[in-house]
Formats: structure tokens, sequence, C-alpha cells
């Protein structure tokens, strides 16, 4: 419980002072999008704390809040319009997504897996029907984000292979 107090603290403190340093003119950052690193923050925080623990609940909302904040930053950034028809699709992906989180976390509880995967293939289901899926579109825009954050993929890369090695010992 320590610990969650210490992140929550952290987070509080990250938030007085970004909204400091935007009331001053320091940063340029909307309020969305400080809400947004925040719930990344929190839900990566949260996320690691649960995980392996048997913390299915903190688990769930973690990955939620880490989703909706993936969200709330690419809507900021990306110049991605915010169209009505993705709300249900993004209200059953990631909370499918979540679920597949609590079955990477106890494997053996296969209803996690099959939740999960059922409201994932729902919310594509639903983009599909809506017409709102164009799958060269979305090949463009994934090679568009890769070319410019590949550094930080090769970060998390190296960061999780030290990782790995670390446990192997």
């Amino acid at each position: 419980m320590r610990i969650y107090q210490s992140i929550l603290t952290y987070l509080l403190l990250f938030l007085g002072l970004a909204l400091i340093l935007k009331f001053f003119g320091f940063i340029s950052l909307t309020a969305s999008e400080i809400l947004s690193y925040a719930l990344i923050f929190y839900g990566i925080s949260d996320v690691y704390l649960s995980i392996g623990n048997n913390r299915k609940i903190p688990l769930f909302i973690g990955t939620i809040f880490f989703l909706v904040g993936i969200l709330f930053y690419v809507l900021n950034n990306f110049l991605i319009f915010w169209q009505p028809q993705l709300l249900v699709p993004s209200l059953l992906i990631i909370p499918g997504i979540a679920y597949l989180m609590l079955n990477y976390d106890n494997p053996s509880n296969k209803k996690f897996l099959i939740i999960g995967t059922v409201l994932i293939f729902m919310g594509l289901l639903v983009i599909i029907i809506n017409g709102q899926f164009n799958l060269l579109l979305f090949y463009q825009s994934l090679f568009r984000i890769s070319s410019l954050y590949w550094q930080i993929a090769l970060v998390a890369a190296g960061i999780l292979i030290l990782i790995s090695f670390n446990e192997k010992k």
C-alpha cells in the first residue's frame, strides 16, 4: 500500500509542476496532454506493481488507464480527429486488451483470454461495419509513426532484454 501512496505522490507532483509550468508559460501543453501523460504514468506503475502479484483489479484498471492515456496522446499529437463512430469500438477494444493482460498474468484462467478476444473482435467488427478501417491508411500511419519513434522501441527492447537477462541469473 505504501508504494501506491508514493506513486500517487509522484503523480500529483507531476501534475502540479506541469500545471505551474503551463501557467507561467514555460510549457505549452494542453490539459488533455497533461492528463494523457498522467494516465500513462499511473497505468504503467499500476500494471508493474500488479503483474505477478495476483492483483487482478489494479492490473485491469492500470491497463485501462494506460490505454486511455495512449488514446488521449494519439488524439492530441497525430491530427486524428475523434469521431463518434469510434467510441463503441474503443469501449470494446480497451477492456478487451485489459482482459488479455489478466490472461497474461494468469494463463491458466482461460476465461480472460476468451472474454478479451471476443471484445477485441467485436470492436474490430464494429470498425469494419462502420467503414472506418482502411488497410492502406493504417499501414501508412504505422510506417510514419514507427519512423518517428523507432528509437523508443529500440530502447524499450534493450530494457526488456536486460531485464530478462537479469532474471535468468
